[in-house]
């Protein structure tokens, strides 16, 4: 069910088998991370992210740096992809893949970058280790106030309209969680 969150900004939530896809197995998709961390620039000075990411069918310019894309794309993130672009929009063509471990967060940001599609929904599957756990995923609008989803193993949330206009999202750092988490994020870019 689509819900708005502002005149023009809105979210959408549910299971990935709506959609027909089946869920990777989280250990092996777990293994499929990149062997080192992903860097961000902050004020003209490059930092380690509190998570691994990798991109995948097209390079991605956030945080300061271009973020390359991986030579090959595994088959989960390719049927992922495709499942979003036949039920979500056929503009989609980019992934960005994050491993996290329980300690691990993004902190506030928006996704509106120039290389993006301006106005295309964003995607995002979370997989979790323990699928009973929920992982919370935080918005802030411009007045500051916060909403949290609870996202658990095989949830779908889309942010369309101008969400990235609007407010802000962010995986808040907490010492509750025990389970690791990835993040499967398609865009659409130019």
């Amino acid at each position: 069910m689509v819900e708005y969150i502002a005149p023009k900004s809105w979210i959408c939530t549910f299971g990935a088998k709506k959609l027909g896809f089946t869920l990777p197995i989280f250990e092996e998709t777990w293994n499929l991370k990149p062997t080192e961390r992903g860097k961000i620039n902050l004020f003209g000075k490059e930092h380690d992210v509190p998570r691994w990411q990798q991109s995948y069918e097209k390079n991605y310019f956030f945080s300061g740096m271009v973020h390359q894309s991986s030579t090959s794309t595994p088959k989960i993130f390719l049927d992922f992809l495709k499942v979003c672009q036949q039920h979500v929009s056929p503009r989609l063509n980019g992934i960005l893949v994050n491993w996290y471990n329980p300690e691990d967060y993004i902190g506030f940001h928006s996704d509106d970058e120039k290389n993006l599609v301006a106005d295309e929904p964003i995607v995002t599957l979370t997989l979790l280790e323990d699928p009973t756990e929920k992982r919370k995923f935080r918005l802030k609008s411009p007045k500051h106030e916060n909403r949290d989803l609870l996202l658990g193993h095989g949830d779908i949330l889309i942010m369309g309209g101008d969400t990235q206009k609007t407010h802000k999202h962010s995986v808040p750092k907490s010492t509750k969680y025990r389970s690791k988490r990835i993040s499967i994020t398609v865009r659409s870019f130019v």
